[in-house]
């Protein structure tokens, strides 16, 4: 009798197991055709498909290519790889760091088949789950576990799903399936230990991928500012209320404050309803509802104020607007540029609401977020630390913005001056100090060559070029002014102000030539004054350079160039390839004066001005 139990059990396990296993099978042929892989330069991730016409979903961390300087910038080549092995180039729609998700856009040849959205607040702890992706490298893996936690907090800005379903580099971005084959997040996160990843809901997903499509970017919502804390049992109990979340601090003649909200006021309902926050996850949904609100609606909020020892009731009523960018904080690069003076060793970021609470801010200026070692800004003695230097004047002048530090500092850097006056606010001790710019390139005659309406990495060629001491003539088709405006969050608006007409080349003397990048070159014939500029100067063994399209303009100033080692922006290397030019395809080349680059970002220009630094400097 007993081995019959024992055969018996042995028997409804083994008919479990093969049960999960053709489960398994089934859900993976219906959801295969939906899940991508994701290549950028340097690594890659996976994706899924959520419409039939190509929009796809993915982290934000698996397409960025963001730095400290630039900390929203995405991988200029983005492919997207079908289960069947077909690939697309990527356009980004928008994307975010946290929360992580990233909105793509490919044009198929055919209608794909997209997954099914679950609704992930349904989703409940210990349901059977299957995350599918491209971890550390391998194709097309299905895993399988359970929802460990349907509330977990991570230091990021929504609760996550914790999952024991096996979670790698590589499964960032793909989706997560509930026993359905329905999405119910996106794989982001892997945890410190073994059967420990995290997953972002996907409602949080789809909220985003709606920003995304109507804004570019998270529009986040804010009354600011004021901050809240969860209402546990314990303090229910001392405060005398059933529920609520606690105002633990409110700015002072803030919008919040204006609105008639106070330090220690308990928040009972919000637009109508009750607010019950009792834990960290309760405070996490009651801020991404605030969030998420319709910037320009009304928030309506009722709430209990301590007056003589008696709890009152008070109607608030505030306008959603629009949130700061966000500053950089642990691992998150944030949402603002940083403003470099790299031969100089020099960052900055703007002061922001969140940054004076982080930093015990309390005068205006510009905060270092960046002292190289061995540099002018190290020397000076400026650090950058957890709780950063801020730069409140420059010689004298004071400083309220970024756009007023860069202009201040370029005064002092045209003018060639041998030491920088600064003040400095290190805590509560303000001290003056002088930076000494290592002028390498002085009476060096650059020209910058714009031959459209937006040149792109003028700013920070320029601001290295006056840093080292050059004399800089900028040349446009009509010699007028050219408005930049900013296409990304967190970016700067600048106008550059052109010296002389292009049609004036002739006229001066210059070391070196440097032809600005832009979109619209490639569809650009060479103009004559150009080409006999870029063969006189060539003669002379002076300096040409050309930045991505804009190699195509040396090549077609004479066959004596095509013998020239160059190189280009992958849009127009075929071009160059067809005019049997010595195309290399390398980030930067230099050869016989002649020093171009692919443009590909700001850590290839900087190669490729150090190039030309080496060059006019021998």
């Amino acid at each position: 009798m007993r081995n019959f139990l024992i055969i018996l059990i042995f028997c409804s396990l083994q008919n479990l197991w093969a049960d999960e296993s053709t489960k398994g099978t089934a859900l993976f042929k219906k959801v295969d055709p939906s899940v991508v892989a994701i290549q950028i330069e340097r690594s890659g991730g996976s994706g899924f498909i959520i419409t039939e016409d190509g929009y796809i979903l993915t982290n934000g961390h698996v397409i960025s290519d963001g730095t400290k300087e630039s900390p929203l910038r995405y991988s200029k080549k983005i492919t997207v790889i079908l289960n069947d092995e077909t690939k697309y180039q990527a356009k980004v729609i928008g994307h975010c760091m946290d929360p992580d998700i990233a909105l793509l856009k490919i044009i198929p040849n055919k209608k794909l088949i997209p997954v099914t959205l679950a609704n992930s607040s349904k989703v409940q702890t210990g349901q059977k789950c299957y995350a599918l992706g491209m971890p550390v490298g391998h194709k097309r893996t299905l895993t399988s576990g359970i929802i460990s936690n349907k509330e977990r907090v991570i230091n990021t800005f929504t609760t996550v799903l914790q999952t024991d379903a096996a979670i790698n580099p590589g499964n960032s971005g793909g989706p997560l399936f509930n026993d359905a084959g329905e999405v119910i997040g996106i794989n982001t996160y892997k945890g410190g230990g073994q059967l420990l990843g995290f997953t972002i809901p996907i409602n949080v997903a789809i909220t985003l991928k709606e920003h995304f499509l109507k804004f570019g970017y998270f529009k986040r919502a804010i009354i600011p500012f004021f901050f809240t804390q969860n209402i546990y049992e314990e303090l229910s109990k001392t405060l005398g209320v059933p529920h609520g979340v606690l105002v633990v601090h409110v700015e002072s003649n803030s919008k919040a404050f204006k609105a008639g909200l106070r330090t220690a006021d308990i928040i009972m309902k919000k637009n109508g309803d009750d607010v019950k926050v009792k834990t960290i996850a309760d405070l996490l949904k009651f801020e991404w509802e605030m969030t998420t609100q319709e910037i320009g609606s009304e928030l309506n909020l009722l709430i209990k104020r301590n007056k003589n020892n008696k709890l009152i009731e008070i109607n608030i009523k505030a306008i959603m607007e629009e949130d700061q960018p966000a500053i950089s904080s642990g691992k998150q690069l944030g949402e603002i540029n940083e403003m470099t003076y790299n031969e100089l060793g020099i960052g900055v970021l703007p002061v922001v609401t969140l940054s004076k609470y982080m930093y015990y801010i309390k005068n205006s200026g510009v905060i270092v977020s960046k002292s190289q070692t061995n540099t002018p800004a190290s020397y000076a003695g400026i650090f950058q630390s957890y709780l950063p230097d801020l730069i409140s004047k420059i010689n004298d002048i004071p400083i309220n913005s970024v756009n007023e530090f860069e202009v201040e500092m370029n005064k002092g850097l045209i003018k060639k001056s041998k030491f920088i006056k600064l003040e400095i606010i290190r805590g509560k001790i303000k001290f003056n100090t002088v930076i000494k710019p290592n002028y390498k390139l002085i009476n060096k005659k650059i020209g910058l060559i714009i031959l459209n309406q937006s040149p792109k990495f003028y700013k920070i060629i320029h601001r290295t070029l006056i840093s080292l001491g050059a004399d800089i003539f900028v040349y446009s088709k009509d010699g007028s002014q050219i408005e930049i405006k900013s296409k990304k969050r967190g970016d700067f608006d600048y106008i550059i102000d052109a010296h002389k007409k292009i049609s004036e080349l002739e006229k001066n003397s210059l070391d070196a030539m440097i032809i600005l990048d832009d979109d619209k070159l490639i569809n650009m014939n060479t103009p004559i004054i150009l080409k006999d500029k870029i063969n006189k100067m060539g003669e002379n063994s002076k300096t040409i350079c050309a930045i991505g399209n804009a190699t195509i303009f040396i090549i077609n100033a004479g066959d004596s160039f095509l013998k020239i080692k160059v190189t280009s922006s992958e849009v127009i290397s075929n071009q160059l390839i067809k005019l049997k030019s010595n195309f290399t395809g390398k980030n930067v080349e230099s050869d016989e004066n002649i020093i171009t680059c692919t443009g590909i970002d700001e850590s290839n220009i900087l190669s490729f001005l150090a190039k030309i630094k080496l060059n006019l400097d021998n």
